[in-house]
């Protein structure tokens, strides 16, 4: 792993550190953004990972070509770098790796390790030191993650009507055999009993068509039959006689004229 160096001021900048210390000073190089380019990667795309790092005045930087390969992604090719001045003296280092991952998902990102030393190395002495020949501190800067999405994916996001939903948010996704047989029975009942009440229905409306229907004149006969039993005329009823009689004679002309009503 080849790694490229940089210089960063010659004034401390007053910043927390994130790499390591040593007796006099602070020897600092932080990761103050990342991006994707694009932002949500295919799975299995190459991907260019840009890391921004802030290098503190004073500091000798060495930053690899490559990055260390992480559980889901690796470096697909070298990396390259510029640099733009910060604030307080320090230097910006915008480094730019080729990337590939091989998981569908939120996908963490390769770190970078980056080693570091003041700029004359013989004033001081480093504590936590990668290298004691060349006075260096080496550690790990972590990046971050990434959500990788397969083709799949976006084609079904492009579609309203095809959006993916879990088992659990599907009819039937987490029915038992025991639920499913009740609710099949219960339907078998419903449709017989909906089947026994038409059959019941056309019955009724054969009976009705087949029983012959009572003529209105044989009708107010039956009942004036029936007011002359009552024997009211002979009973000094005279009214009530004739108010019966005359009433079925008015139902017994509204049916064979409805147009001259019951009045």
């Amino acid at each position: 792993m080849r790694v490229v160096a940089f210089w960063a001021g010659v004034v401390l900048c007053a910043v927390n550190p994130v790499g390591a210390q040593i007796q006099e000073g602070q020897v600092d190089a932080r990761l103050i953004a990342f991006l994707t380019e694009p932002r949500v990667p295919e799975f299995g795309e190459v991907y260019d990972l840009t890391l921004r790092l802030r290098i503190a005045p004073e500091v000798v930087a060495f930053l690899p070509d490559t990055l260390l390969p992480s559980e889901d992604s690796f470096s697909a090719g070298q990396g390259s770098w510029s640099t733009s001045p910060g604030p307080s003296d320090s230097v910006d280092v915008q480094a730019i790796y080729p990337i590939m991952s091989f998981r569908a998902g939120g996908v963490y990102l390769p770190n970078i390790v980056v080693a570091i030393r003041p700029r004359n190395g013989n004033e001081v002495s480093v504590r936590r030191a990668g290298n004691e020949s060349l006075g260096l501190a080496n550690f790990e800067i972590p990046t971050g993650a990434v959500q990788i999405i397969t083709l799949e994916a976006l084609r079904l996001a492009a579609d309203e009507e095809q959006i993916p939903r879990p088992p659990a948010d599907v009819l039937g996704g987490q029915w038992s055999s025991w639920l499913i047989s009740a609710v099949a029975l219960i339907g078998l009942g419903l449709a017989t009993l909906i089947w026994i009440l038409i059959d019941y229905w056309h019955a009724a409306r054969r009976m009705e068509q087949v029983a012959p229907k009572e003529s209105a004149r044989n009708i107010a006969l039956k009942e004036l039959d029936r007011l002359r039993s009552l024997k009211w005329h002979t009973d000094d009823r005279i009214v009530s006689f004739y108010d019966a009689s005359t009433g079925v004679l008015r139902n017994y002309s509204g049916e064979e004229g409805p147009e001259w009503g019951t009045a």
